[in-house]
């Protein structure tokens, strides 16, 4: 029996955990939803999903964790989310031992602590300044010997061979470093000069390599660096006169060496004709002509050049058919320069008119009034002119939901009797009343709703109490106490608290079998206990506890001293759920005589 209590218990505590999550839920309209209503209805990796069973809406929450062991994220293991119990997130930081020396004259390693992780975690010794390549020193995490690295300091010679160079350690000599093959350019350094410039060449180098400056085997033409103009084996030329189309000259020097082109040459321009300009004069379709053109008063240079005559240049043009309000034509010639042509045109056909009745417009098809329009193929003239459809014109009925089906909003269509659903719901949960014990270890309710005749059963929600040295049970939905006795629903009674349990309120007092008088407390859904979490403030007639104090019992037997006030017509105590073992509150009335 204990065994089952505690698996209930803890149901009931997960229950309570994934229903307080968004006890602050609010519905579309504004209005907040009363008390806690959701439940877990689906875990993702990153997050869960929240179903309220107060307004039907589905909500969406970031996983979380309090920083407890079993909670906690270690390098082993990830997060465990505190509402849904699912694993999220990325695995938490190691837990590392000291560290200590590999041996090997380099690094150290250290190792984590917690059970199941095999990682290892490795750095270079370091922190003795005395230390070198060659020299061993004492590093100040591990206490190892260790060597440093090579010193290769800025500003050293490169050392080179025919195909690399590279850098050599300034203490041991021996290693080397930044070793790499030749990368040789144009550098034009001069201790590579292959030739100097003559006065047709300019001067030649080897490529060198742009790192250590290694002379290369390739060579190249200097580009800053061009013939020398000082060395030209010179020729002297006779004077020319110059003519209308020829250039002439002075007497002249030039070099004559191949490849250089020095020369004292001066030319002097030809003379140009002495032009008479000539007008052009067009072709015709049937006569000659010309471009206009010069002709030179000293020598035979003419630019005339005749123009045949043209004759037609002839257009071909497709007959087209006259339409209804166009003339057309047979096929015929044109001459694209002059006015020749043998066009004959025909005249237009004029519309072949049908006349259409009118049509009038529906809700969602265009009308017309009656037109005409043309019949013949390929006009598209009309009188018509369409009339707008005229569109539905709905009216709205409101379906409320009920607990066997979901409500909707009904459009129809005044016009047309079109119609269509929107806004639906989903059916109602169960609206239970008073549950009754049936004697077996089970209570019945039935459903409160208008036309539902359902009943609800369900297993009674058995809580297990001492009194007197004696362990009762109760059910404190149904009322009923284990030496046939039975507590009444207590009326007009309220509660109020930051996280209230999804559920309703249930009170109930009687005599139990010792002759004590006993107050239960506790939320039910479905005649199912739901369990509170923190403070909750309960307000009851005052009247039931004139000339009684309360003492609110443990699961121990022991009792503690529960304060109550009266305001008005009420009486008002705070119960504190928050270590509670059970999620019913058990109270003894005592008479203020003992």
């Amino acid at each position: 029996m204990k065994k089952w209590l505690v698996t209930c218990l803890l149901a009931i505590a997960l229950l309570f955990v994934a229903t307080t999550a968004m006890a602050a839920h609010i519905r579309l309209n504004g209005d907040y939803c009363e008390g806690n209503t959701f439940e877990i209805r689906k875990r993702e990796k990153d997050y869960h999903t929240l179903y309220c069973y107060r307004c039907y809406d589905e909500f969406t929450e970031n996983h979380w964790s309090i920083d407890t062991p079993q909670y906690k994220a270690t390098c082993t293991k990830v997060a465990v989310c505190t509402s849904c119990l699912m694993s999220y997130g990325e695995y938490g930081p190691h837990d590392w031992g000291a560290w200590q020396s590999r041996g090997n004259n380099s690094e150290h390693i250290r190792h984590c602590q917690r059970d199941g992780c095999d990682a290892v975690d490795t750095a270079s010794c370091s922190g003795d300044s005395s230390a070198t390549c060659i020299t061993l020193g004492t590093c100040s995490t591990c206490g190892g010997q260790y060597y440093s690295a090579h010193a290769f300091p800025a500003g050293q010679n490169w050392h080179s061979d025919d195909k690399n160079h590279w850098l050599s350690c300034t203490v041991c000599h021996e290693a080397k470093t930044k070793m790499g093959a030749h990368w040789f350019v144009q550098g034009a350094v001069s201790v590579c000069l292959k030739s100097a410039a003559t006065c047709v060449a300019p001067a030649v180098y080897y490529t060198n390599c742009d790192y250590c400056y290694h002379k290369g085997t390739d060579t190249y033409v200097d580009p800053y660096n061009g013939p020398d103009p000082n060395n030209h084996d010179l020729v002297h030329h006779d004077a020319k006169a110059p003519t209308c189309t020829e250039i002439g000259w002075d007497e002249y020097d030039a070099c004559q060496r191949e490849g250089c082109t020095y020369t004292t040459k001066v030319e002097l321009p030809a003379l140009k004709h002495n032009l008479v300009h000539h007008d052009a004069k067009a072709p015709t379709c049937t006569e000659i002509g010309w471009e206009e053109y010069d002709t030179c008063s000293r020598c035979d240079y003419t630019t005339k050049v005749e123009i045949p005559a043209l004759k037609h240049k002839l257009v071909h043009h497709d007959a087209k058919a006259p339409t209804c309000t166009e003339t057309g034509w047979e096929e015929y010639d044109t001459c694209s320069r002059c006015d020749y042509t043998t066009k004959v045109e025909l005249l237009a056909l004029k519309h072949d008119l049908v006349h259409h009745d009118a049509k009038a417009p529906t809700c969602t098809e265009t009308g017309w009034n009656e037109y005409d329009a043309c019949q013949r193929e390929g006009c598209d003239y009309t009188t018509k002119v369409e009339i707008p459809a005229a569109g539905h014109d709905y009216t709205e009925k409101v379906v409320k939901p009920t607990c066997e089906k979901g409500g909707y909003t009904l459009h129809t269509c005044k016009n047309c009797h079109d119609s269509y659903k929107d806004h639906q719901t989903k059916t109602l949960l169960h609206w239970y009343g008073e549950w009754t014990s049936n004697g077996d270890g089970t209570h019945s309710a039935t459903c409160k709703r208008k036309d539902c005749k359902h009943v609800g059963k369900t297993e009674c929600a058995i809580v297990e109490f001492k009194q007197d040295e004696a362990t009762r049970t109760l059910c404190p939905v149904c009322g009923n106490v284990s030496g046939g006795t039975h507590l009444a629903l207590v009326e007009e009674v309220t509660a109020e608290g930051e996280h209230l349990p999804y559920g309703e309120l249930v009170l109930r007092m009687g005599e139990t079998a010792n002759g004590n008088t006993l107050l239960s407390v506790c939320f039910e859904v479905s005649g199912k206990l739901t369990r509170p979490k923190g403070e909750v403030k309960i307000t009851m007639p005052a009247e039931l506890l004139n000339g009684v104090t309360l003492a609110l019992l443990n699961a121990d037997d022991t009792e503690i001293d529960l304060p109550y006030i009266v305001e008005g017509e009420n009486a008002v105590f705070t119960l504190n759920f928050t270590d509670a073992e059970i999620p019913t509150a058990l109270i003894r009335l005592i008479p203020t005589a003992e």
